[in-house]
C-alpha cells in the first residue's frame, strides 16, 4: 500500500480493558495522525505560492443617469436605475 498518496496514516493505541458488560471487543483503537512537513519551505517558495493571493480593488463604473460610482451589473444605490429602467424606487431627497 502506498501511504504517500491519499490514504490517511493510522496508529494503534492500546485501550485499557473494557468494563464488564460492554460491547467493546477491539483491543486497538484507530486514530488518524496529522500530516507534518518534512522540511521547511524557503521564503522564495512561500512567496511564489502567495503571488496569486493579492486582493484586487473593486471595479467601479459611473452610473449613466446620476454619475455615481457603482459596481458593474448592479442597481445604482443613488437613483435605483439599472439598464435604463427604474428597478428600486428611491425616496426624493429633501435638501
Amino acid at each position: 500500500m502506498n501511504w504517500s498518496v491519499g490514504a490517511p496514516r493510522l496508529s494503534a493505541v492500546w485501550l485499557d480493558t473494557p468494563p464488564p458488560g460492554s460491547l467493546a471487543c477491539r483491543a486497538f483503537q484507530v486514530e488518524e495522525i496529522m500530516a507534518v512537513p518534512k522540511r521547511r519551505h524557503s521564503n522564495s517558495r512561500t512567496g511564489r505560492r502567495r503571488s496569486h493571493d493579492a486582493l484586487t480593488p473593486k471595479q467601479l463604473q459611473s452610473c449613466p443617469r446620476c454619475s455615481t460610482a457603482k459596481p458593474s451589473h448592479v442597481v445604482c444605490p443613488n437613483c435605483g436605475y439599472y439598464m435604463g429602467r427604474v428597478i428600486v424606487e428611491t425616496e426624493a431627497k429633501t435638501s
